[in-house]
């Protein structure tokens, strides 16, 4: 491996003072070891993920797929298996 595309720092050691911490990732980029680094956790972006919207996410999925697959397919079998082939 020649060099790290994308290197990310996802905990913050306290132990450790932030500056050695990002200069030495800094010092690798410097050096062309790696093209990016990236520290989100000092960006003070952050996103929660709720259980609310992971249940949502599951019933909009599975209602697709009921709808974009089930529901169609239940219709073509219903068909002659000749006319089904004439219908997407």
């Amino acid at each position: 491996m020649e060099v790290i595309d994308i290197y990310g720092l996802h905990r913050v050691d306290p132990k450790v003072p932030i500056e050695d911490t990002v200069g030495a990732m800094k010092k690798l980029v410097d050096q062309g070891k790696v093209l990016i680094s990236l520290v989100p956790e000092l960006s003070g972006i952050h996103i929660p993920v709720s259980w609310v919207s992971v249940v949502l996410a599951f019933l909009v999925s599975c209602s697709t797929g009921v709808l974009f697959g089930y529901l169609p397919a239940n219709r073509a079998a219903r068909l002659h298996p000749t006319e089904s082939l004439r219908y997407e």
